[in-house]
Parts: structure tokens; sequence; C-alpha cells
């Protein structure tokens, strides 16, 4: 008798709600590995940012994942998982002294180290067009810190 409700149970709206998880259309979601490398001094905090489209990274609003984590070694490699294929762009600051802020010279000429992704900005923050880049499965990337 045991076995006739249990099995009682399962048909009904729990098979529907069995049936229909079976049936939904799969998200992918895509792994995107990051290293940060050429950290001259081990102390305060990396901020990374990543943002996907253009308008987001241009106004540094709705980043889609964004982490905080101290500045321990050289480098540091980082895991953002979950993320939907598109064109993505990242953002790094270290901020050296945890005063939430690039910290800049007397000329404007930032302090701190900072990188973008595709290593883009040698000569101020990188355009979107030159820190763009793809996940459409697992990517990999380095971000050298300036």
């Amino acid at each position: 008798m045991k076995n006739l409700n249990i099995q009682s149970k399962l048909t009904g709206r729990n098979l529907l709600a069995i049936a229909s998880l079976l049936f939904m259309p799969q998200v992918n979601a895509d792994t995107l590995t990051v290293t940060l490398d050429n950290i001259q001094v081990q102390q305060g905090s990396l901020l990374v940012a990543v943002y996907m489209g253009e308008e987001s990274y241009a106004a540094n609003e709705e980043a889609v994942v964004s982490i905080k984590k101290a500045a321990t070694s050289e480098s540091h490699t980082l895991v953002f998982t979950d993320l939907v294929p598109g064109e993505y762009a990242i953002k790094v600051m270290h901020d050296e002294n945890d005063n939430g802020s690039l910290d800049t010279n007397f000329l404007g000429v930032p302090s701190e180290g900072y990188g973008f992704s595709n290593n883009g900005g040698s000569f101020g923050p990188a355009s979107y067009q030159d820190a763009k880049f793809g996940v459409d499965g697992d990517a990999q990337l380095t971000i050298h810190i300036r």
C-alpha cells in the first residue's frame, strides 16, 4: 500500500512539474577565467568590474559582476561563472591604500595600478572598442596591471 501511495503522489501535478523542467530550454552559462598579473604592491585591494555592452562600460554602471579581492601576491586568478554568451569588457583598479578611488599625481596620472581587458588604455582609459572581447563558451584572458 505504501508504494501505491508514493506513486499516486508522483502522478498528477508533480509529474507535470517534473516534465516541464525536462523540456525547459537550457540557458548557456559560460566561465571566464581572468589572470591579473604585474601587481607591483602587495597591499590594498583589487577592484574588478565586468561589463556587458558599451553603455554600461562607458558609464561605469550595471556591472554584470564585480569583485573586491585583497592584493596579496604578484598575480591573482579570478573565475567568473554563469556568464551568458556575449560581448564584455573589464576594468581593474588596484586600490593600494583602500580609499575607494584611483589616486593620481598632480598631473592627473594614476599613482595606483589599473588595467583593462585586452590590455588597452596605454595612454588613458581604454575605449570599449579596445577592451571588448567575446564570451561564447569558456574563455581566458590576462590583464597586466600598470
